[in-house]
């Protein structure tokens, strides 16, 4: 099999978002499944992609999050809320098994797993924040209505505006910006971190008016 790396991708010429998913993969530890849910979705077990309707998507992501495993109970909880049958899940899991095992007693993913949200989570944890945002392309399966997955998605945001604040990196500030669309907080500290004769303050100081008027807010 070849392998190449940046070098290699060199003769692929043209905007670097029309490779954006070869080059996520080669970025990706080469493991069992791999679980990518902040771009795409995307799922790949033993190297081969699967496509999985949104509800196996949300019963993959409720163990990935709990390595330890949950019960039938647990896992209904978190994939289907209150309102939940144990037996909904039992039913939903044994179809998903015959594309991708999973144990039971407790439920968990008993594979090699690499998955971007928890890649995200563990990064933001050693506070890091650049590396993280090359991963978050979209915000966690963002029609998801789970309620671990919801918790999650509004975890990770939070989390990665933070760490991104603190940093005052206006490169940082200015990706997650872009991503965010109108969070007026992040565009404002954009344009607090560049430096008075940035060309680029311009536009975000019109950036920043709009999401102000939107939100009916005076400057």
């Amino acid at each position: 099999m070849l392998e190449l790396g940046r070098p290699g991708l060199r003769p692929l010429a043209g905007p670097s978002a029309s490779f954006a998913e070869l080059l996520a993969l080669l970025r990706s530890p080469r493991v069992a499944l791999g679980l990518h849910f902040l771009d795409g979705p995307r799922v790949r077990f033993r190297g081969e992609p699967v496509n999985l309707r949104r509800r196996f998507l949300e019963i993959l992501a409720a163990p990935a999050l709990h390595p330890e495993g949950l019960s039938a109970e647990q896992l209904a909880l978190a994939v289907y809320g209150e309102a939940a049958d144990p037996a909904t899940a039992t039913a939903d899991i044994t179809k998903l098994r015959r594309l991708i095992p999973i144990a039971s007693r407790p439920y968990r993913l008993d594979l090699d797993v690499w998955a971007d949200f928890t890649e995200v989570s563990q990064s933001l944890a050693g506070g890091k924040a650049a590396a993280p945002l090359r991963l978050y392309r979209h915000p966690l399966l963002v029609a998801s209505e789970s309620p671990a997955i919801a918790a999650h998605r509004d975890l990770l945001e939070e989390t990665l505006r933070r760490a991104a604040l603190t940093t005052g990196d206006a490169g940082v500030l200015l990706d997650l910006a872009q991503r965010l669309d109108d969070d007026l907080e992040i565009w404002e500290a954009v344009l607090a971190a560049l430096p008075p004769n940035d060309p680029r303050r311009v536009g975000i100081l019109a950036r920043v008016e709009r999401v102000r008027n939107d939100h009916d807010i005076s400057g």
